[in-house]
Formats: structure tokens, sequence, C-alpha cells
């Protein structure tokens, strides 16, 4: 391309972005940047003030969004040159996140290094070419950023991340080829003045925006300090200038301020001196502070505190004390968030105080291994940090009154608790803790406890879940082997729940009013059944929580709200399929199974199936061999043990098995049907051919085919007898949980037929199903590591996809015959099925048994649904065994509907058995 036409091209693309039309000049910058990628030698300093010239008045929100990203584009092309064109988008995000990863830095370096091999200047030529383009560019973002808009403002800092990055880049690419000579130091603090002129520009300037900025670049700009291990008093003025953000007037700088403070964290020097200086005051007054965004993330920000400090402390057994010295003066301030009057910042509080105190358990076992001793230095500055912490909160009140408004003390700290001053927040604390002061874990129950009684719901559920969430984390995490048997529970889990939770679930957590704290109390359910089995509890601890179970559990089976009932059955399920306590699940949670299965919502009786199925498969687990069960050798043991079996524990296998086949004549068709295909084809498999003839067989979908007057059960027994003649694909207890799962997550995308008999019902499913798509039932966790039958529903991600259909249609091949997945074709479902059905039991007298009832009573039923499922019923039979024997009586009638039924799914279930037939002949 000739230089007349480059030109031409820049000319067009100025004249594009100059016009009146904003798409059009969005089309301009799109112009501009496609130019600059390919003819980059033409970017220069001129060019980059002529295009902060065409905007410089630009108020169009979508122009400024492109803009800022044509300047992330040119700083790039600036330090790349054509070589940008070989990164994809992971690699040019290096620069905007900030973030360094060995491949892409490589990347990066490879690409960086290209630009240079035939360039005719000089390496350091270049670089000096590259700062001055970047100086250049920042102006036009300071314009940008003079628009008062979130997410101009969000883009804009992006874009200027990514300049600091640049020089960042290439000041760690610079440090890697120097020598130390004082010509290198001097072009590093060239290269590092270039950032620090940048911040100061914008630290200086009188517009909030521009401030806002160099807050955020002062992270980074420190990186570059750290990276280059010089310019000490540069450290300083920066960490200076951010202290002033802290307590500015302006309430969003400091809301800024609070969100860049764990990033400066990762800069300071954890000495004594500089946490008491410049830390501790910070993160005080960020909880002082009067407004409600800064004092939210103020817990956050002592969280982040601890951490680094704890973290420091592992690696510097000395500085353990100081640790526990540095909380003794922020423990005020903790007091004072967990009594703010904004029920938001409660609400949040409750998971970083957990953090906070369980670092100081792990400090504190940590000392005593190391034999440190923390508490006699505590002692003796007991009153001394107690004197001067109430000093800091009357200190910072004062310093704030000199940078902005007076706080005002109400609005910090009364609520329904308190309408205390800060400064006899800390007496309180003293009131009511310890004499001592020392006992941590006892200050974190007082904590937690008075936020369980908030009168605010959104802070009972945080707090009550996030409890919850660290007891199911340390439960799952400390699983004991087959070697050590039983192991003692974590201290901090311990406290939590029992100290806590229980206490006030005895108190009068069991019946608070907002169903969503209930939802969250039938976690407590599953909790307590694996804590009985797998930890070692005292016998007073054990007797508590047995006793806790009991009464919670009827409150929650028989609250007034769906969900609630529906999530205890679900953490029931779950719980028992991590227990082998038989005695518990004998005595204290089968007695409720009659409710469970009578209730009158569909889905609490629909995952009655799920818990109905454990509860027996625990009990057989307890008498027989896992492979016995699923071997179907049950049935090989003499009658007079199967008949000791069934009779055992006051005949509650028999009883379970009872229930079980009532839900085959449930009012739902939901509920019919996964009883069909789920739950007969298990019984049949564990309890053996035998069992499956004379009882399941016999009395229970015999009678169906033949006597039933309803359709409707006739429809129920066809399909439970293509059920017992196609099998169910599950060989295992994984698998068992497996299925379970994806059989739960169908409640949420198949609803129960509409009849005269359940119309109410359906409209209740309707509104619960729009009012509770995001209610949290319990805890999200992969079958692997829990075995929680509720899947991704705590994010609202309640549809089953397409995978999981196919994963269904491998377990239990007779859902294609179901209603659950008509949303899906059986056809293409069947060509995904890759499992093999592995028959250990012979079935064929059995099955030739069904299908000549079948074609003596349902083949010519007066209902054309009846007899479409009697042939989809004959269909899997030929498809697995063949004609057989039944060969002359089978075709005759297929042949004869063929030609007469005037049902069209008939005939094509006609047409398909006949052509399995000529196949195999």
């Amino acid at each position: 391309m000739s230089e007349h036409n480059m030109y031409d091209k820049l000319e067009t693309a100025f004249q594009h972005m100059k016009s009146h039309d904003s798409n059009i000049r969005i089309r301009g910058i799109h112009l501009f940047t496609e130019f600059i990628k390919f003819n980059y030698v033409l970017l220069s300093t001129n060019i980059i003030q002529r295009l902060r010239l065409v905007f410089e008045c630009e108020h169009d929100t979508e122009v400024l969004l492109k803009l800022s990203k044509l300047c992330t584009k040119l700083g790039l092309v600036s330090l790349l040159e054509g070589k940008i064109c070989n990164l994809n988008a992971d690699e040019l995000d290096y620069f905007r996140n900030g973030r360094i990863t060995n491949t892409t830095n490589q990347v990066v370096y490879n690409s960086y290094d290209d630009s240079l091999e035939y360039d005719s200047c000089s390496k350091d030529d270049k670089r000096l070419l590259i700062m001055e383009k970047i100086s250049s560019i920042v102006p036009i973002l300071q314009d940008i950023a003079e628009l008062d808009d979130v997410y101009v403002r969000i883009e804009t800092l992006k874009s200027l991340k990514s300049l600091i990055n640049i020089i960042t880049f290439i000041i760690e690419e610079y440090i890697h080829n120097i020598n130390s000579s004082i010509k290198s130091h001097n072009e590093l603090a060239l290269m590092f003045n270039n950032s620090l002129e940048i911040f100061e520009k914008l630290a200086n300037s009188d517009i909030i925006s521009h401030k806002i900025l160099s807050c955020h670049i002062i992270p980074l700009i420190l990186e570059q300090k750290r990276l280059s291990e010089i310019f000490v008093d540069e450290k300083n003025i920066l960490l200076s200038k951010y202290s002033d953000f802290c307590v500015h007037p302006a309430p969003i700088l400091r809301k800024h301020a609070s969100k860049v403070f764990n990033s400066i964290l990762e800069h300071i020097e954890y000495e004594e001196n500089m946490i008491e200086v410049l830390v501790l005051p910070m993160i005080q007054n960020f909880c002082c502070d009067e407004q409600e965004g800064v004092r939210l993330m103020a817990i956050e920000n002592i969280e982040a505190f601890f951490l680094q400090a704890t973290e420091f402390a592992r690696l510097n057994y000395e500085y353990i004390r100081n640790v526990f010295l540095f909380f003794e003066r922020l423990q005020p301030y903790i007091f004072i968030l967990y009594n703010d009057a904004n029920w938001r910042i409660r609400s949040n509080v409750s998971k970083h105080i957990i953090n906070i105190y369980t670092m100081l358990f792990y400090l504190e076992e940590l000392s005593e291994i190391k034999n440190i001793e923390i508490y006699n230095d505590m002692k003796h500055s007991g009153n001394v940090l107690n004197r001067d912490t109430k000093n800091h909160i009357t200190d910072n009140e004062n310093e704030s009154q000199n940078s902005r408004s007076q706080i005002n003390e109400n609005n910090l700290c009364e609520n329904s608790y308190s309408k205390n001053s800060p400064e006899k927040l800390s007496e309180c604390i003293e009131n009511n803790l310890n004499e001592n002061n020392l006992d941590h874990l006892n200050r974190l129950v007082f904590i937690l406890t008075h936020l369980l009684m908030d009168p605010e719901p959104e802070t009972r559920i945080n707090t009550l879940s996030n409890i919850l969430r660290t007891v199911e984390e340390q439960v799952s995490k400390y699983k004991p082997n087959i070697e050590n048997g039983n192991i003692r529970i974590f201290h901090v889990t311990n406290t939590l729940f029992c100290d806590v939770v229980i206490k006030q679930i005895n108190s009068n957590l069991h019946s608070d009013t907002n169903a969503t704290v209930r939802v969250n109390l039938t976690r407590i359910l599953k909790i307590i059944i694996i804590m009985k089995t797998k930890f070692e509890i005292d016998e007073r601890t054990k007797s508590e929580l047995e006793t806790t179970f009991d009464n919670l559990i009827v409150h929650l089976i028989n609250d007034d709200n769906n969900q609630v009932r529906q999530s205890a059955v679900l953490a029931l399920s779950t719980g028992i399929s991590e227990s082998d306590d038989i005695n518990f699940l004998i005595s204290n949670i089968l007695p409720h199974l009659n409710s469970i299965v009578k209730d009158k919502f569909w889905r609490v009786r629909y995952c009655s199936v799920i818990l109905l199925i454990m509860s027996l498969y625990k009990i057989l687990l307890s008498r027989f061999e896992s492979d016995e069960i699923w071997g179907g050798n049950i049935s090989n043991y003499p009658e007079e043990v199967i008949k000791d079996f069934f009779n055992s524990h006051m005949g509650t296998v028999d009883w379970l098995v009872e229930l079980i086949t009532i839900n085959a004549s449930d009012k739902a068709s939901i509920i019919r049907q996964i009883t069909s295909i789920f739950a007969f084809p298990l019984l049949s498999r564990w309890l053996g051919h035998e069992w499956t003839k004379n009882r399941l067989w016999s009395k229970i979908i015999l009678p169906m085919l033949v006597n039933e007057k309803s359709y409707i059960m006739r429809i129920t027994g066809l399909l439970s007898a293509n059920s017992i003649i196609t099998g169910i694909n599950v060989h295992s207890f994984k698998e068992l949980l497996d299925v379970s799962l994806l059989i739960t997550q169908l409640t949420f995308t198949v609803t129960p037929t509409i009849n005269s008999t359940n119309i109410d019902e359906y409209k209740s499913c309707q509104d619960h199903i729009v009012n509770n798509r995001n209610t949290i039932l319990t805890p999200n966790e992969s079958v692997d590591q829990d075995n929680s039958f509720m899947g991704d529903n705590i994010h609202g991600n309640n549809r089953v996809d397409l995978s999981s259909y196919y994963r269904l249609a491998e377990y239990i091949p007779s859902i294609n015959a179901s209603s659950l997945i008509l949303s899906f074709k059986p056809s293409c479902i069947k060509t995904q099925i890759t499992k093999e059905i592995n028959r250990s039991i012979d079935y064929n007298e059995l099955q030739l048994e069904i299908v000549s009832v079948i074609l003596r009573s349902s083949v010519n039923d007066i209902v054309p649904n009846v007899r479409v499922k009697a042939y989809q019923t004959i269909n899997s039979f030929v498809n697995i065994n063949g004609i057989g024997t039944c060969q002359k009586s089978i075709i005759d009638q297929v042949k004869y509907s063929l030609e007469n039924d005037p049902d069209s799914d008939v005939k094509a279930y006609c047409s398909e058995i006949l052509k399995i037939n000529e196949s195999r002949v």
C-alpha cells in the first residue's frame, strides 16, 4: 500500500470520528483500530494527541466505552507492534487483568522480542518511545473518566491498568537483562517515574474520578517497586497518598480505597511499627466510616489482614503473639460491625468472622506445638490494649471530623441490641465475655448467637448458612478410613455446631418465622446423622444431638411450608446415604415415614421414594454383603433366613417395601411413574426372582392390569411390567447415588399430570416453581464429595440438560416408555446409550407370563393409551428376547392391530415389532 493511500485511510477514520452520529463515530474508532494494527509505524504521540482532541468533548457512553478499549489496544500496539496479531484474547488479558502466568508471560516476551528483532533503534530507545506513547494515551483516559458513569469508569480503569501493566512488563523485562550499573539504575528510575507521574497527575486532580483511578493503580505501581527493589521513598509517598484517600471527604473515594486495601496489603512489610502506624488506623477508619459501602468492605479488609498476618506467622513463629495483639486492637471494631444499624452489613459479617476466628484458633494450636507463650504477654498488655482501643475509636472520630462531616454515632452503632457510642462498645464487650477476655471461641459463640437472633431475616439466613457451610466443609474434609475408624471432630466445628446452632435450635430457632431460615435448618438433620456416624462424640453431646434431631425433625416434616418439608426429606436421604447407624435410622427416622409418604405436596412424596429406597438399602446392607444385594443373591438364602430378615426389627423391612409399593397408586403421575421405572426394578434386583414373581407381580402389578377400572392405573401397571422386563442398569451404591441425584432433579422439569383429583396441587406446584426457583435446599456439592440430592439448585440452575437424560436412560431404560422425557425423542436418547444391561437374574419365565397377560387383557383395551403402553411392553420383550415361544400369538395379534387399530401410535409400535422379528429371522 502506498504512503498516500495509508494516510487517506487514516483521514477517513478521523472524518468518521468527527461525525455527529454516534454510530458513525464508533465506526471511525473501529477503522482507526484496524488501521493502526497493520500500520503501527504511523502510531506517534502526534496521532494520539490528535485523537484526544477529536474526543475531548465526547459524552456518549457507548463511544467512550469503545474509546477506552482503543486506548488499551494503542498501548499494546506500542509495545508489540505487528506481533500483536500473534496473541489471542487470553494472552491480551495478561495486561488487562495484571495476572502473570508462565505460559502467557513467555508468549508475550517472545512477541516483544520479535518486535525488536528487525527494529533499527536500540532496545533502550524503544523503551523510551513506548513510555512516551503511553504517557500521551493517559490524558485520553482522564478525559473519559470525567463522565460520571459507572460502566465508563470500569472500562477506563481496565484500560489504565493495562497501560500501567505494560510499563511493569517493560521494567520486568529490563531487570532480567541489566547489569548492576549506575546507568542501569538511572534508566530503571526513569521508567518507574513514568508510572509515578501518571499517578501523581491523577491523584492531584480535583476530579474525583481521576482520584479513583489513581487509587486503583497504587498496587500496580507498588508491584513495579517490588520488582526493582529500590525507590523506598516513592513507596512511602504512595502509601501516604493512599492513607489520605482512606479519610477523604468524598464517600465514593473512601469506598474505592477500601476495595483496594486487600491488594495494598500484599506490598506492606509486616513490621509491627508499620502495622501500628499505617494498617490498623486504616482498618479502624473503614469500620467507623459513615458510608455504608465502606463499612460493608471493612470486615473483608479485616479478614484479608489476618490472612496475610497468619501466613506470615506460619513462617515466623515468633510473630504469632503479634497477631493476637493486633486482634485485641481490632476486636472492638468487629463488635461495631456486627452491631451496625444497617442489616446488609450485619448479614455480611458472619462468614468473615468465622474465618478470622478459625485462623486465630489455628495459630493458638501452632503456638502450643512450638511452645510459644502468647497469653502472658496479652494479660500484661490487656488493660493497655483496651484503653488504647477506646482511644483509637475516639481519635478516629476526631480525625474524621477534621477531614469530613462528623460521623453520626447512632448511625454507626444504633440497632436493636445497642444504642451505645463507640467508646462504650468495648465496655459492653468486656461485660459479655470472659473476665480474661482471651477465650476466642467464646467470643465467636457470643457474636454468632447474637446474629442468629437478629431481627432482620436476611442476617439470620446468611449467618446460619455460613455456619452450616463451614461445618459441612469440615465434616466432608475429615473422613475416617477403615483402619482409624471414627475421628475427633475439629474444635471450631464442634463449637459452631454444638455451642451455637444446637443451642439456638433448642431455644427458638426451629420456629423461626422466615421459611428460608427453616429450609437451612434442614441441613442440620444431615449433619447430625453424619457426625454421629463418623466422629468421636462424648455421650453427653451425643444425647444432646439426638434430642435436637428428634425435636427438629418433628417441626420440619410438619412445617406449613412445602419447600421446608421437601428439603427435610432430601437432607434425610443424604444423611442416610452416608451413615451406617441402623439403630438410629430405625428408631429416630423411620417412625416419621408414614407422615412423609402421605404429605399433601407432591414433591415431598416424590422425594420420599428416594428416602425409602436409601433406608431399605442400608437395612439390607446391615445383613447382607453388597455383592449379594446387587447380584440378586439374597433369594439364594434358605427361606427361613429370608423370612426372619423380613420380620426383623419388628417387620421394618416388610413395612418399607409396603410403603414403596403404595407410591405406585399415588394421585400424581410423576410419582407413579418414578416408582414403576425406578423403585420396582430395584426391588426386583435386590430381593430376587421369587419375591418379584410372588409378591411384586402377583399381588401388585397383575391386579393393576386385569382388575383396575381406572385406565391410569392400568397404564401404571403396564409401565411397571415394562420395567420388570427391561430391568435397571444400576450395579453399585455409587451408581445408585448418581441416578438418585438425576431423579431428584427431575422435579424441577416435570410437573404432575393435571386431572380432577390434583388440579389444586398442580396450581400450588406452579406457584412454588415461580416463588422458590432460587431457594437453597441443600449444599451444592457433587455426588463424589457429598451425596446431596439437590445438585446445582443452590445457584438456581434447576434444569436437567440433555446429557443428564442420556445418563438416566442408561440407568433406567424404561424411562423412554414414560412421559418424563417427552421434550426429547426416545430414538435420540437411545442412540446415545452406551451401557449394556447386565442381567444376573433369569426372568424369562416371568416375562413370558407378563406378555401372555398383556395379550389377553391389554392389547384390546378400549383406551388407546393403554394399548400403546401394552405394545411398548411387548416391544421391549421382543427387543430383548426375540419372539420366542410366543411367536404365533404375538405375531397374529400384532398383525391384527396393525391392520385394524385406529390409533397411529399403536400401529407404529406394531410395525416396529414386526421389523425386529424379520431382522432376527
